[in-house]
């Protein structure tokens, strides 16, 4: 067995969207914290993309009080309950999420 992860394909089953639509009531009241872990998460993996912001030049506590940094992480996490996410969600069926195996 190889250390390699495999990529495979999964459907959404009724009872998984339903949990995904439950969680995003929770995620609206700390939309900011949210995005500014995933956000840290991403630019401790890959911190080349950091470069790609405004807010490159800031670190600790710094940027995570940065204006342009708590705008984009509030804007990024409020993304996942938008409308057009909702949507997907009910027609997921024709589609296939791709998770690490």
């Amino acid at each position: 067995m190889t250390n390699k992860m495999t990529m495979a394909s999964v459907y959404l089953s009724s009872t998984q969207k339903e949990l995904i639509r439950d969680s995003w009531s929770h995620l609206e009241t700390d939309m900011t914290n949210i995005g500014t872990l995933v956000f840290l998460r991403i630019f401790n993996k890959n911190p080349e993309l950091k470069a790609l912001f405004p807010f490159r030049n800031s670190f600790g506590d710094e940027l995570v009080s940065h204006p342009l940094f708590r705008s984009h992480a509030y804007r990024y996490a409020s993304s996942f309950i938008s409308y057009d996410s909702v949507t997907y969600l009910r027609f997921s069926h024709l589609f296939t999420i791709q998770s690490l195996i």
